[in-house]
């Protein structure tokens, strides 16, 4: 599987006390539906969300 990003959009996000800019990517995964079922993408885009959010967890695995 390869998971292909669309340019980064930058949106608002609430904060504490403010409105601050925030980059949002937005990430695809082409697959074969034949093959394989949705929730096996949707867990390998969340694997590879968690490992962009923290890749201190690719050194624990």
């Amino acid at each position: 599987m390869t998971v292909e990003f669309a340019l980064p959009d930058v949106v608002e996000r609430q904060t504490d006390a403010e409105v601050v800019p925030w980059q949002v990517l937005t990430p695809s995964v082409p697959f074969d539906h034949r093959i394989a079922d949705g929730v096996d993408a949707a867990q390998f885009v969340n694997a590879v969300e968690a490992y962009l959010r923290d890749p201190d967890l690719l050194l624990l695995e």
